[in-house]
């Protein structure tokens, strides 16, 4: 949204200045979902990551620091724009296994999302699986199912339930010709992914 990519830029500037307090606002707005973001592209689940959260949130400093002008025309597509700069480094990084935690007063840990995966996916609990599964069990669940996803399913879940990304701005993130088009590749992920959870059931 426009006041979102707003309040972005003047944040962005006033952390540049060094305003912590905007970088803090910065980090708590976007960390969660371009983290989200990076772990389907490389394949890892929540708990993976926790061996380089400390990485993927040093990289997002720097980028956002670094950045002199915003390379997208929505907040959505901004989040993609920065999950791709930082995936880059992170395959690099665990290509060159260095990705061993770090500590340091830049650490900032991870807020977990408002809406799980299972809520996010499945708001009417269309699954054989969740009768019997609650809660982390469930979601540990979906997040190894996800794995077993081809890229591009995983991308389109990605950019839609984590990085709540519009079905035009998906388009324009994936090179589809369309909205419409972005849709049905989302529903057919799902749809994918349901069967993987159910034949779990």
């Amino acid at each position: 949204m426009a006041d979102e990519l707003a309040l972005t830029q003047q944040q962005l500037r006033a952390a540049q200045a060094g305003d912590t307090a905007a970088l803090d606002g910065l980090f708590a707005r976007y960390l969660p979902r371009v983290r989200a973001m990076v772990a389907a592209r490389i394949g890892h689940t929540a708990r993976q990551m926790v061996e380089i959260d400390d990485l993927v949130q040093e990289t997002l400093r720097d980028a956002l620091l670094g950045l002199q002008s915003l390379d997208a025309d929505t907040d959505g597509l901004f989040a993609h724009w920065l999950a791709r700069s930082i995936e880059n480094n992170v395959r690099d990084a665990l290509r060159r296994g260095r990705a061993q935690k770090r500590g340091g007063a830049l650490v900032r840990r991870f807020a977990d999302l408002e809406r799980t995966l299972s809520d996010s996916l499945f708001p009417d609990r269309e699954l054989a699986v969740s009768q019997v599964l609650r809660g982390q069990e469930l979601e540990e669940l979906i997040e190894r199912k996800l794995l077993q996803l081809g890229e591009r399913y995983r991308e389109v879940i990605a950019l839609r339930v984590r990085g709540g990304l519009s079905y035009r701005e998906i388009a324009a993130a994936m090179g589809l010709p369309s909205e419409n088009t972005a849709n049905v590749l989302f529903l057919r992920a799902r749809s994918r992914l349901a069967e993987l959870l159910d034949r779990s059931g």
